[in-house]
């Protein structure tokens, strides 16, 4: 929950988590996204690292 605004979910994403009223207030001019884009952006890409670091102990391996 917001730190500012104790009834509201963290739902939207800029640097750091904040709520939709501290977006409208305190982050206009920042670039925001859902946390449940970034959530879902944020695991294929950890997915794909996690690929890379498993190719590389495997050729490590051989």
């Amino acid at each position: 929950h917001c730190p500012f605004h104790k009834d509201e979910r963290l739902t939207l994403f800029c640097d750091e988590l904040s709520c939709r009223y501290c977006v409208i207030n305190s982050h206009q001019d920042h670039k925001y996204n859902f946390t449940s884009n970034i959530i879902d952006r944020e695991k294929e890409v950890t997915k794909a690292k996690i690929k890379e670091v498993k190719d590389k102990e495997a050729g490590l391996s051989q």
